[in-house]
């Protein structure tokens, strides 16, 4: 069998350089973006960058004094935010998640219906591994799917909705506030606040579900929902002391609420550092991107790929399938594109562009 993580886990030169060290260990980051058959699409076709660039340069998204590892994260994006997925996107993320530590589970309506029962089961295990995360928001728990063991993982399913500018408060429980996860996921978040969103209720209590604690809960008494809950979770987390870590945040509707939104932002962030089981030190610092660093884009046209490097100089250019064979490669001195053809459509791909001492990396998708 091929060892994928061997190309998986190269760090994203051209987005940061976090770490002079040799031995460097991003957090390896997979945003998985697909709606299952049915499922409503949310307006979050922003969502996935953004998120990508908070993590990338916290500095950039106006986070203030968060806590950054030293080497920083690698995102990876897999599946249309824009159209309706289908189990083969359920399988490709099976097959990615052995070379990442979270997945961040973008507003994934029916998520159910993305998935075999074979790679339902495979999904729910990798989540129950200790060093593995899960970060999911707002779509996620809206299933129409039959998978219960799915719905008490996730910790809710969703019912009804109502967009309004409701008080969040953080949950005041005496065993919660004294977790050490409840202090990690609340860094630099208000106790109290006014935010905007499309807010859901759920079907039956979250905080009922064993292994589930509250993060906050939102005060009925500011807004009209549609379905009163009384004790209203909107945010919490499922942290098994030899297990994977969860966390959801029930808001995220549209990508412009988490541009606007601090509070999501910095929830988001502090949940995908923290999903990932790392532990935060007080000498971790943030180093600029160096001066110069390579990068590339590509273009996907059917099942050609155009690559383009953004200065000459000696690169290798690499095609691999996600089970780690190499399906094509082209190395070149003074060239800045390079064309790949003969790809077989609607499937996925590593892309990795290197010179001798800088690597980029990520993942596309033919047509």
């Amino acid at each position: 069998m091929v060892d994928i993580s061997r190309f998986l886990s190269v760090s994203v030169g051209s987005a940061l350089a976090l770490s002079v060290a040799a031995s460097a260990a991003p957090i390896r980051v997979l945003m998985f973006n697909p709606c299952g058959p049915g499922g409503y699409i949310h307006p979050i076709s922003q969502q996935t960058p953004l998120i990508k660039k908070m993590l990338l340069n916290p500095a950039a998204a106006n986070l203030q004094n968060p806590v950054i590892p030293p080497d920083g994260f690698t995102v990876d994006s897999l599946g249309s935010a824009t159209q309706n997925g289908t189990t083969t996107d359920g399988h490709n993320l099976i097959v990615a998640l052995a070379t990442h530590d979270v997945v961040v589970c973008v507003n994934n309506t029916a998520f159910t219906g993305l998935f075999t029962p074979t790679d339902q089961k495979a999904f729910l295990a990798w989540a129950a591994e200790k060093g593995h995360g899960v970060v999911a928001f707002h779509g996620a728990t809206d299933d129409n799917g039959n998978w219960p063991e799915k719905i008490t993982y996730f910790g809710g399913k969703f019912t009804t909705h109502t967009t309004a500018p409701v008080m969040v408060l953080a949950d005041s429980t005496p065993a919660n506030v004294a977790d050490k996860n409840f202090q990690a996921l609340s860094l630099g978040i208000p106790k109290s606040l006014t935010v905007t969103d499309e807010w859901y209720s759920y079907q039956s209590a979250p905080r009922a579900i064993p292994g589930i604690k509250v993060l906050s809960t939102l005060n009925e008494a500011t807004y009209n929902p549609d379905s009163k809950m009384g004790d209203h979770p909107i945010s919490w987390f499922r942290a098994p002391e030899n297990g994977g870590r969860l966390y959801y945040t029930g808001a995220g509707h549209d990508w412009q609420y988490f541009r606007d939104t601090y509070w999501l932002r910095r929830q988001m962030y502090n949940g995908i550092l923290w999903a990932s089981g790392w532990s935060p030190s007080s000498t971790a610092k943030f180093i600029d991107p160096k001066p110069g660093a390579l990068n590339s884009s590509s273009q996907v046209s059917g099942s050609s790929l155009l690559v383009n490097v953004d200065r000459a100089g000696a690169h290798a250019v690499e095609i691999r399938g996600l089970d780690g064979k190499r399906v094509a490669m082209e190395k070149g001195a003074g060239k800045r594109s390079y064309t790949f053809t003969n790809l077989k459509p609607n499937s996925v791909y590593a892309l990795l562009v290197s010179t001798p001492r800088e690597k980029t990396r990520q993942l596309i998708k033919t047509r």
